[in-house]
């Protein structure tokens, strides 16, 4: 062993020798090669040169002051392929590149000169080329290059160096020896070729005017920092003001000064100068110099770029953090940013778009041109051949994409075609729960892109557009600002909050919330749009205008603030409660549903046009603020709840939204002569002309619309100053009660009148004229339709009129009797309740919105198919609707029939249809009844019971069984005639008159009122009770009732009436004794008192009948 280790000795001493013996010519092909100290450097600045055995240059750097900083001078610092050790090692030590190199004989062997820091500074005016390592050898250290002409890396790469960092900033020293830092105000370094590989050291760091990355930087930890900067030694970078320029002319200083020309982008990478590191810092200070990265920049760990310009990627990929922040425009065309964890962007303006990332600056646009000729717009190659054209890059989207949080901040954010930002996004590129995704701009544009996020999605914006795109998070996802404009566009969440001033949504625009979702908006617009919530729904609006197709939903409550509301086609359901709050609310042809209770307020408008309000329980309508201004305006539209309907308003109307009447006619005229037979008589005589005058007349419709509805399955209370119920419909399944002021209940009855008139002309002997004289005049009355009103109750009406109750019949305005208008091939094909089937294989022509009801609560003819045993699939049977479409049609035709809400024994719809179908079922077979064909005359009249029946009938082109009601004989019989007002016990008492011209029908009717006129119309009870504090007249009326009772402080009338012929054409001459406008009587005699029954008890009594 001891001879081992003597060996060892001699062998190190005589390579030792060796070095020593060759140095002085070694040493001058090294300085030939590329490093040359600097000569005019100070003793302690200027390192000395040798070469390890194999021929790598060794620099002998200077000995390090007290802070561990040795400096050193170059005239060249190039580093060839081979490599370059600079030695730090106060003794013999083992280098990678050199093997076995000699102590530093500047150290004179005092380990305290070994450096913890080498800067090496370049003093001439040449440019550094790096193509070699640079190894430290012996203590490891820091290495520093200070290049202010530049420095160019082909190859390059660190041995031994914790931190490494080119620079062409002048280095800055302290008093006490340490490094200060760097003053950058100029030069570039050049990554190319080969690249660098800092991956052994700690930290690498750029520092330049401008760098220019043409090929792959690899580093631990990259630091890039270009621009005129003060950097200190821990890295701080403050911006150096640019001094006062000099005039463009020093002999005239009142010309501008010339300005610098600045570069366009401090940092800039090609295609294949790619930066990939455990962390990287890319930052650009320079007042509007921006960043061009087209290659991929990879970091393991924390990702920073800034720019105070543009900053445009192609790919960046952080394992860790990320932050992109630019001054200027940020640009991202076919690029990506991904983030392991929470990606931060600023910028001016941030744009990313779907294409190609194209080169744009310098050197590579020259390359790309460089050996062709252009002339105009052909191009071809300097050498003739011809340059095979190469394949175009496809066309790529851009995406941001954390796993963590995304924070986007910027003036104008462009998201384009395909283009992405998500948050919480994990390695396979599906969504978790972890990552928020935050935007905060001045104006954000979209188009066909996606915002996503594992967690939440806050967007706050003065301005955001967006088409044909998804925002959509799994948490709560909310859009707050100014305007927002979505077209075709997805907003979906967890949660969903909607908090802007204006809001514009079209074209099948969703908003929809896993739970709630809330819509705080100034002023809002959807058409063919909707808003959806699993659980509650929050419409807090000012002005707002709900148009065609658009749906608001919840499938809990939904809760409606605002001033001026209006669904123009629109729907609103609610799969609880629904409620509104506001000034006026106007439903046009729109639907507002809830699958329980509906509480309405309104202190101005609430109109109902051609619109439905359902509930399946209570509705209630009320005053908003208490002062009684309201008013409720129910224009051929219904208004249906399943239990109560409570109305409280100054003025309630329920009427037709328009109709209107015209009379047409035709007069004829004829006449007879009436002459004696002077030869037979043997003198002269008289001669006479009979002249006979036939006009009719018939009403006809000019224009029409549907009857508006008022229903309850239970009860109906009213209370307003006014109530005008006219052409239309009130029906309450149990009671109704009415608490008004006035009461104006009228019907319309459409009549053709045909009239005669005789006259007789006489002429004497002479034939001269003697006169016209009026024989005859008759004129009749044909009812040829009627357009009812009905005000019904199944069990009691009650009227508390303050004033005056008019049930009467108006023969200037009719229509048809009725009760929904049909169009588009269907029964209530205008609703938007209701749709056709697109369902492939479906048994219903018609469907209804699955956003409206549980269809298990109804009943409808797949029920009834299943009675009788017929399987809808083997027959293909085609309905014509659903259950509770059905129901409906039901439900209309009972109206139409009945006058009543339901029939007798029934109180609910269910239970009506399922009733209505079991009786059907069995009395099918001893009735012979055949599905698809109506029924026969004898079979209606062997009806035991109420039915429905499924009969065939075309509609939109295809073959469908409808239900048909057929009520059995004592249900006809029980039916009030012509609608009007009744119910089981009618109670009607007002305070100043009771005017009847229509009909009055119940088991027990009491009216009482301070006068009772009956003109023309209809009173009949079991019971009739008529009580007056002054007059009761029956006019031309009837009268009708087991039991009649009449009592008036004053008179009890009953007369028939008279009124005016209608004016007739005028006979074609005209002489003495002419006479117009005969009175005729009109109508029947009023029902006179006499039979058993009646009690009359007045205070005078006058009876011109008798």
């Amino acid at each position: 062993m001891k001879r081992k280790g003597e060996a060892r000795n001699v062998l190190l001493c005589a390579v030792l020798a060796a070095q020593l013996i060759l140095l002085p010519v070694l040493g001058a092909n090294v300085r030939a090669a590329g490093v040359t100290p600097d000569p005019n450097a100070a003793a302690n600045k200027r390192p000395s040169m040798e070469t390890a055995p194999n021929g790598v240059p060794v620099v002998n750097i200077t000995a390090a002051n007290g802070s561990g900083l040795s400096h050193n001078q170059y005239h060249d610092f190039n580093v060839h392929q081979q490599g370059l050790i600079l030695n730090n090692s106060s003794g013999a030590a083992n280098s990678q590149l050199g093997g076995i190199v000699a102590g530093n004989p500047n150290f004179h062997g005092n380990r305290g000169a070994e450096a913890r820091t080498i800067l090496n500074e370049v003093t001439s005016a040449n440019r550094s080329r790096i193509e070699g390592y640079i190894e430290v050898n012996g203590r490891a250290a820091d290495v520093i290059l200070a290049n202010p002409n530049g420095v160019t890396v082909n190859g390059g790469g660190f041995i031994n160096v914790p931190r490494a960092t080119i620079t062409t900033g002048k280095p800055e020293v302290d008093p006490g020896g340490a490094l200060r830092g760097y003053e950058v105000r100029q030069g570039d370094i050049r990554i190319e070729g080969a690249g660098i590989n800092a991956d052994n050291t700690d930290a690498f760091t750029l520092l330049a005017r401008t760098a220019h990355v043409e090929a792959q930087v690899r580093a631990s930890s990259l630091a890039v920092v270009t621009g005129k900067n003060s950097v200190a030694a821990d890295g701080t970078v403050t911006p150096l003001a640019d001094p006062s320029p000099a005039p463009a002319d020093p002999g005239d200083p009142s010309l501008p000064p010339a300005a610098e020309e600045k570069p366009e982008v401090g940092i800039d990478s090609s295609a294949l100068g790619g930066m990939y590191a455990n962390r990287i810092t890319l930052i650009a200070t320079e007042k509007g110099v921006g960043v061009n990265l087209e290659g991929t920049v990879q970091s393991a760990d924390q990702m920073v770029i800034t720019a105070d310009g543009k900053l445009r990627l192609r790919e960046a990929v952080s394992g860790g953090d990320a932050v992109l922040a630019g001054k200027g425009d940020i640009e991202l065309t076919g690029a990506t940013v991904t983030a392991a964890r929470d990606l931060s962007v600023t910028a001016d303006n941030l744009r990313l778009e779907k294409g190609v990332f194209e080169p744009q600056y310098e050197a590579r646009k020259a390359k790309k041109q460089a050996g062709s000729v252009t002339a105009g717009a052909a191009s071809a190659p300097a050498s003739g051949l011809t340059d095979p054209t190469p394949e175009p890059e496809p066309e790529k989207s851009s995406g941001l994409y954390a796993g963590g949080n995304l924070s986007i901040k910027a003036n104008t954010l462009v998201l384009g075609e395909d283009a992405q930002a998500a948050s919480g996004v994990d390695s396979s590129g599906g969504l978790t729960k972890d990552g928020n995704t935050t935007i905060a701009a001045g104006t954000v544009e979209a188009k066909r892109a996606k915002v996503l996020s594992g967690g939440s999605i806050n967007i706050a914006a003065a301005t955001a557009d967006a088409a044909s795109s998804t925002i959509a998070g799994r948490g709560d996802v909310v859009l707050s600002g100014g305007e927002l404009a979505l077209l075709n566009t997805l907003v979906q969440g967890g949660r969903v909050g909607l908090d802007l001033e204006h809001v514009k949504l079209t074209e099948k625009s969703k908003a929809e919330a896993v739970t709630d979702l809330a819509f705080r908006v100034a002023q809002a617009e959807l058409n063919d749009a909707s808003l959806s919530a699993g659980s509650d729904l929050l419409l807090d609006v000012g002005k707002a205008l709900f148009d065609v197709q658009s749906s608001l939903s919840s499938g809990n409550d939904l809760t409606l603030r605002g001033t001026d509301v209006t669904l123009n086609g629109a729907f609103l359901a609610a799969g609880q409660d629904l409620e509104y709050s506001g000034e006026s609310l106007s439903n046009m042809n729109g639907v507002l549903y809830a699958a329980r209770d509906q509480r309405l307020y309104t202190s101005g408008l609430l109109l109902n046009d051609g619109g439905e309000i359902y509930a399946g329980r209570d509705i209630l309508i009320a005053d908003a603020d208490g002062k009684g201004e309201n008013a409720v305006r129910n224009l051929s539209g219904t208004i249906s709840a399943g239990n109560e309907l409570s109305i409280s308003a100054k003025t309630v109307e329920n009427k037709k939204r328009e109709f209107e009447v015209a009379e047409r006619g035709k007069h004829i005229s004829y006449n007879e002569w009436y002459e004696c037979n002077k030869p037979l008589l043997g003198h002269g005589c008289d001669r006479r002309q009979l002249w006979y005058y036939v006009n009719v007349y018939e009403d006809y419709i000019l224009k029409d619309s549907p009857s508006a509805q008022m229903l309850a399955g239970g009860d109906i209370l009213i209370n307003a100053d006014l109530l005008e119920n006219h052409y239309s419909t009130i029906a309450a399944g149990n009671n109704l009660a009415v608490k008004a002021t006035n009461v104006d209940n009228k019907d319309a009855v459409l009549q053709r009148t045909r009239t005669v008139r005789e006259t007789m002309k006489g002429w004497d002997s002479d034939d001269d004229f003697t006169g016209e004289y009026f024989r005859s005049y008759n004129e009749t009355y044909e009812e040829i339709g009627r357009s009812p009103v009905v005000l019904s109750a199944k069990s009691g009406l009650y009227m508390d009129v303050a004033d005056t109750f008019n049930n009467y019949s108006d023969r200037q305005g009719i229509s048809l009797p009725n009760g929904n208008s049909e169009s588009a091939g269907y029964p209530f094909a205008g609703s938007p309740m209701f749709r056709p089937s697109t369902s492939p294989g479906h048994h219903y022509l018609i469907e209804t919105n699955p956003m409206f009801t549980n269809m298990g609560l109804f009943y409808g003819s797949d029920y009834f198919l299943s009675r009788i045993g017929l399987d809808q699939d083997r027959q293909q049977v085609v309905l014509l609707g659903d259950a509770f479409y059905e129901t409906r049609l039901v439900q209309q035709q009972i109206l139409a029939a009945t006058g009543q809400r339901f029939l007798n024994g029934y109180s609910s719809d269910a239970d009506q249809m399922r009733g209505l179908m079991d009786a059907a079922a069995a009395q099918a077979q001893g009735l012979d009844l055949s599905v698809g064909v109506a029924l026969t005359p004898t079979q209606v009249a062997a009806l035991t019971q109420d039915i429905i029946w499924l009969e065939e009938e075309e509609h939109m082109g295809q073959k469908v069984l409808v239900p048909h009601l057929y009520l059995a004989s004592a249900t006809q019989q029980d039916i009030a005639p012509g609608g009007g007002v009744q119910a089981k016990n009618v109670y009607i008492n007002a305070g100043k008159g009771i005017l009847n011209e229509g009909r009055i029908n119940g088991e027990n009717v009491n009216l009482a009122s301070v006068n009772i006129e009956n003109t023309g119309g209809l009173l009949r009870g079991g019971s009739l009770n008529l009580t007056a504090l002054n007059d009761i007249a029956n006019n031309s009326g009837f009268l009708q009732g087991g039991d009649i009772s009449l009592k008036a402080g004053g008179n009890i009338v009953s007369q028939t009436l008279t009124r005016p012929t209608r004016a007739m054409p005028p006979p074609a001459r005209a002489g003495p004794g002419r006479h117009r406008g005969h009175g005729h009587c009109d109508g029947r005699g009023g029902q006179r008192p006499g039979h058993p029954g009646l009690h009359a008890q007045r205070g005078r009594r006058r009876d011109p009948g008798r």
